[in-house]
């Protein structure tokens, strides 16, 4: 349903879902649930209910020693914090995120991570300091992830941030790629 921007339906099936998995003692579909629902609260702006499940997630993640899923929650928080206008809290969140999937060497997610700082720092007129992100993160995806939706989506931050520094051409070149 999610898949299909069926956002409603989605929304009873993974509250039932998660009310499931969590009687169950499923911890870790339990975090999933959690994940997938504060993402489809985000998607429909009920940013305070999508906090709620990705805090909740965080402290299953660490309860669990689930250091991905941590990563994911902190990471997914931040996108909430943006949509709210909270650009320096999402920023720090992500610098947090970052250090954890350092620490357990998570190279995809970092990727990630990089390419939401990067496009942060874009909507923030700092562009050096979003070029400096984004072009790690491309590096790292195209050694670790190539042809993938990550790798995808850091090339169309690229093209975004050339396009808002004026330069057309290499715009148009990873926009192209």
């Amino acid at each position: 349903n999610y898949q299909q921007a069926q956002l409603n339906e989605a929304l009873l099936a993974l509250e039932d879902a998660y009310q499931q998995f969590r009687l169950l003692g499923d911890s870790f579909s339990t975090l999933e649930a959690l994940l997938e629902l504060g993402r489809v609260h985000r998607d429909l702006g009920h940013f305070e209910k999508a906090a709620e499940s990705f805090e909740y997630a965080l402290r299953l993640a660490q309860d669990t020693n689930h250091p991905q899923s941590e990563v994911d929650a902190m990471n997914l928080q931040a996108s909430v914090y943006n949509n709210q206008g909270k650009t320096a809290t999402a920023l720090k969140c992500l610098q947090e995120s970052l250090a954890i999937a350092e620490r357990f060497e998570l190279r995809e997610q970092q990727a990630n991570i990089l390419s939401n700082i990067g496009t942060l720092y874009t909507s923030l007129g700092n562009y050096p300091s979003a070029l400096e992100a984004l072009r790690t993160a491309h590096r790292w995806l195209c050694d670790i992830a190539p042809n993938t939706r990550s790798e995808a989506s850091n090339l169309i931050h690229l093209g975004h941030l050339y396009m808002e520094m004026n330069d057309v051409a290499m715009s148009r070149n990873f926009f192209s790629e």
